[in-house]
């Protein structure tokens, strides 16, 4: 569902920076959030993926496969995380406070891929964007490619959650 709605909070968000660029203020930004002009700004800003950005995500796109693969693993790390945990617990009820409390080292490891890998090609990617070196076209077929890879992600957490009670289950024992 998050995927479906990326070009109203792109839109929303856009507009949020353009405000804060004029205020200065986030209380002010957030006064004005109730005002007749927000909601017909709000509506103005809905839309839906268009099709056509999803079919030519094969066209001219450059974003390499690795980060593609590293964000696809560490999507499904990151969604695998709390719950490998609460599975843990349920594995070793008598560990079941220390197993609850170590999804941070599953989490932690989606973390460290995406703060050394994703963020910075995604700051690049826009900062490339806003200085013109690339298009518009360029940047939607990008975040498709980005946003499939966090689906299958997604869909790949399923296959780890065994694996990861299991080794948080070993910690716990550990500790």
């Amino acid at each position: 569902m998050g995927a479906f709605f990326i070009p109203t909070f792109q839109r929303l968000f856009a507009q949020y920076v353009e405000a804060f660029a004029r205020y200065r203020s986030v209380p002010r930004i957030l006064a004005r959030l109730f005002s007749p002009s927000a909601s017909a700004q709000f509506r103005n800003s809905i839309r839906v993926p268009k099709w056509r950005n999803i079919t030519n995500a094969y066209q001219d796109t450059h974003i390499p496969w690795t980060v593609i693969l590293l964000n696809t693993v560490a999507m499904a790390v990151w969604t695998v995380g709390v719950f490998s945990a609460l599975y843990a617990a349920y594995l070793r009820p008598e560990l079941r406070v220390t197993s609850s409390q170590l999804s941070a080292i599953i989490n932690g490891v989606a973390t460290i891929l995406m703060f050394m890998f994703i963020d910075p090609y995604l700051s690049m990617l826009t900062d490339e964007l806003v200085e013109g070196k690339v298009g518009d076209p360029y940047f939607r077929r990008s975040i498709v490619w980005l946003t499939g890879s966090r689906i299958v992600g997604t869909v790949m957490a399923q296959f780890l959650l065994i694996p990861a009670a299991l080794w948080i289950v070993r910690v716990a024992e550990w500790l």
